[in-house]
């Protein structure tokens, strides 16, 4: 639950509420976040170019790249 809510607090950019997470949560939330990016750039490299599924990817995959900036921000400011 609490990693919903940091992908949740990443993605509207609430800042204050960053402070609320330890230092481990933060890189176990990285962690996941990494694991799932490698995974969908794998399934990325199979999917038809401008179907559906390839946009729905790409989304994807660039709301996954946004949050782990932002969590390795916030890491660096610790």
């Amino acid at each position: 639950m609490r990693f919903t809510h940091l992908i949740v607090s990443l993605l509207l950019q609430i800042p204050y509420r960053m402070t609320s997470f330890t230092p481990d949560e933060l890189i176990e939330a990285k962690k996941s976040l990494d694991s799932i990016l490698n995974k969908c750039e794998k399934a990325f490299a199979k999917l038809k170019e401008n179907s559906p599924q390839h946009t729905l990817m790409v989304r994807r995959i660039n709301a996954l790249r946004f949050s782990l900036n932002l969590i390795e921000k916030e890491l660096q400011n610790l």
